[in-house]
């Protein structure tokens, strides 16, 4: 699990955000983009070649911060209420 800096054109928009990196496909790379509501999406392998890598004593940190804002957003405290597709980069 990597914590990039993200600058892509997404749905028209050209967004610099924080995100975490996770599994490579043949073509995509899964990527969950620090904003409300928590959202994974797919990013070209190529276009997440292009991040810039934050230092590894970060990620701890954003994993926690992007635990609270997903039992911000989706209520509760407990690990079922979070969806699956987001679990794997959060626990």
């Amino acid at each position: 699990m990597k914590l990039c800096k993200t600058y892509f054109d997404r749905q028209g928009r050209c967004d610099h955000r924080l995100a975490l990196v996770g599994k490579r496909g043949h073509k995509w790379t899964e990527v969950v983009v620090f904003e409300l509501p928590l959202k994974v999406i797919k990013v070209a392998n190529r276009v997440a070649d292009g991040f810039d890598v934050m230092p590894e004593s970060m990620v701890k940190r954003a994993q926690k911060s992007a635990r609270e804002l997903a039992q911000w957003t989706y209520g509760g405290s407990k690990r079922a209420d979070v969806p699956a597709v987001i679990r794997p980069f959060l626990f």
